[in-house]
């Protein structure tokens, strides 16, 4: 097939899941298909080596040249414009992600007629499947907006707060059903994420579960075997991109519920919050003893290295956590929240630590922390169940038998 395929911003550098979905996707699908890429990019805040790198993947990278709008804006027009696109029934995911020169380009590359299937990435960039014309296509829901909202509103006190997350709950409703009717075909990362789709719009014979392929370059086994050995014995890590609420969240009970009473056990225990976009509250967070806030980083493989524990203590939330799979490659000895592993398909047999109360949650870290030999078995299991279910090794042909039974859905070759 030949395929356009869309993302919301440059995928490189790899700092989202959902960047890390879209370099392995198109990495994947460049062995038997021929890929598109069409990005929008603000040439202020992208250095040509990024551009060079995506160049480098394999696949045609079309370039759009935009202004991203930052956030100079003061508060209260930032909150009054966002209050009234829910009026309006636009998500501002949406609107905050939308060129009309994109899609003016997607529409001109569309009508030369010589593309099988127009893919989007994410909901971020469904609008601009309606700029196909009469080509088919795929929309791949990253997570299922709706959902996290929903779940996200019994955890704010604040009136107002409540009042949006209800409004953005009520208009995602409208425009993912929208969205998930109207494509030809619609993938899910995860069985959970399916059932929420089909209870938003009955039932989808043209839904597919897609396995999510978020591996990083690999390690190494003899770096790994190191790593699973030599970490910091008082080291906690928690990676995730910090502008999502639900990691914001999960960072702030860590610090003020879970993390006090690890140190009341072990004074030296140390927290690294490793993640791109962190708010001057997070950053505050390090004036506690113990608390270390880096910001987004090159790599984060270094991080999960040095930590003994990996923590995902995520309390809402929707979709896969792709970094618990990082930590799986990494061979981390993992505690998590339930609700931070309802997407994943395997958990494997006594490889996560699952705790929801702050104490337990604790006691688990604790635990692991003092436990050597513990530690490094679950570490073991941990890259054991890697390797078995979440590599690209493993991931790869299943993709590319998704996509094949895609394209011969649509009555499309498959096969170049």
């Amino acid at each position: 097939m030949k395929i356009l395929f869309i993302h919301h911003r440059l995928p490189y550098p790899l700092h989202s899941g959902m960047d890390k979905i879209t370099w392995n996707l198109i990495k994947i699908l460049s062995i038997s298909h021929e890929i598109t890429l069409v990005v929008p990019v603000d040439y202020r805040f992208t250095p040509p080596e990024h551009i060079e790198k995506m160049q480098s993947l394999g696949s045609k990278l079309i370039v759009v040249p935009v202004k991203f709008q930052r956030e100079f804006r003061k508060w209260h027009v930032r909150y009054w414009g966002r209050f009234a696109r829910l009026i309006l029934f636009r998500p501002s995911l949406i609107s905050d992600h939308f060129f009309p020169v994109v899609a003016k380009k997607i529409n001109e590359l569309c009508s030369n007629g010589i593309y099988d299937l127009v893919h989007a990435s994410s909901l971020a960039t469904a609008e601009y499947l309606n700029y196909s014309g009469t080509i088919p296509t795929l929309l791949l829901a990253h997570e299922v907006h709706y959902q996290l909202a929903s779940s996200e509103i019994p955890y704010r006190k604040d009136v107002i707060r409540r009042l949006l997350l209800w409004l953005n709950c009520r208009v995602f409703i409208k425009y993912e059903k929208k969205s998930y009717k109207s494509c030809h075909r619609l993938l899910a990362l995860s069985a959970s994420d399916a059932r929420n789709i089909v209870k938003l719009t009955g039932r989808l014979p043209f839904l597919n579960i897609l396995p999510p392929p978020v591996e990083s370059d690999s390690v190494p086994h003899s770096v790994l075997a190191s790593s699973i050995r030599s970490h910091d014995p008082s080291c906690i890590a928690f990676v995730g991109g910090l502008g999502p609420s639900f990691n914001q969240d999960a960072v702030f009970y860590f610090c003020r519920m879970i993390f006090p009473l690890i140190k009341r056990r072990i004074p030296q225990a140390k927290f690294y919050i490793i993640g791109e976009n962190p708010s001057s509250q997070i950053k505050n967070l390090e004036k506690n003893d113990g608390i270390i806030v880096t910001g987004a980083v090159p790599d984060v493989r270094p991080y999960l290295e040095r930590a003994a524990v990996y923590v995902a203590p995520i309390r809402y939330s929707g979709g896969v956590k792709t970094k618990i799979i990082e930590a799986l490659s990494m061979g981390k000895a993992i505690v998590a929240s339930s609700v931070a592993l309802e997407g994943l398909p395997d958990l494997g047999e006594g490889v996560f630590r699952v705790q929801d109360e702050p104490h337990d949650f604790a006691d688990e870290v604790v635990k692991l922390l003092l436990d050597d030999e513990l530690r490094i078995s679950l570490g073991t299991r941990a890259r054991d169940l890697f390797e078995r279910s979440y590599s690209l090794k493993v991931l790869t042909p299943r993709i590319l038998r998704t996509y094949e039974e895609i394209g011969i859905s649509l009555n499309i070759n498959p096969v170049l």
